[in-house]
């Protein structure tokens, strides 16, 4: 059994560079079937779900610009390439014609492959972080612990941002934690 993450989310975790990670309350080496009886799960947990949730609502909240700057850049990649189509057909065959030509459709294209790769960079980071929050709910799960958060950006001043999070764990002792951070932009 994987128990990297169970022990990465417990404050009871030790790591030493040559035996790996042990229990801090038996030292040894995991061995639990499918959850830890002695887990403890508070802060390097919260500490885990705040920057967690601080880096899927920066995700999010890129969406619509991501989105924006994509349909503009496909449309002025066709703009260019419609242009030099027409242009090819209005002008004589010279070789600086041929060059503009060359120039309008090569230009259009590289609109539309800037566009495609940042609009796949964003779905990958995106997939990132949903499948690093969907492992950590499900092993939550197996704890019956649940959470939610609320995140609040403050105001950005020279390239760093507040951000205000408020946490909530639900355990047998409900948690809630509010932390403030400033990240850069």
């Amino acid at each position: 059994m994987n128990f990297s993450k169970h022990c990465d989310l417990c404050d009871y975790q030790k790591v030493n560079l040559t035996i790996g990670t042990t229990c801090g309350l038996t030292n040894l080496k995991p061995s639990f079937k499918d959850t830890c009886v002695d887990i403890n799960l508070d802060l390097k947990l919260l500490e885990k779900l705040e920057v967690l949730s601080i880096e899927i609502e920066k995700t999010r909240r890129k969406e619509k610009s991501i989105h924006s700057k994509f349909y503009i850049s496909i449309f002025i990649g066709f703009i260019l390439i419609i242009t030099g189509f027409y242009y090819s057909k209005f002008t004589y065959n010279t070789i600086n014609s041929l060059y503009l030509i060359y120039f309008f459709i090569g230009s259009g294209i590289s609109f539309w492959i800037l566009a495609y790769k940042a609009l796949n960079k964003y779905r990958g980071s995106l997939e990132i972080v949903n499948t690093e929050k969907e492992s950590i709910d499900k092993l939550l799960h197996k704890y019956q612990v649940t959470y939610s958060s609320n995140i609040e950006f403050g105001e950005q001043h020279h390239g760093i941002q507040e951000v205000l999070v408020e946490l909530e764990l639900r355990t047998n002792t409900l948690k809630r934690i509010t932390s403030n951070y400033k990240i850069d932009c």
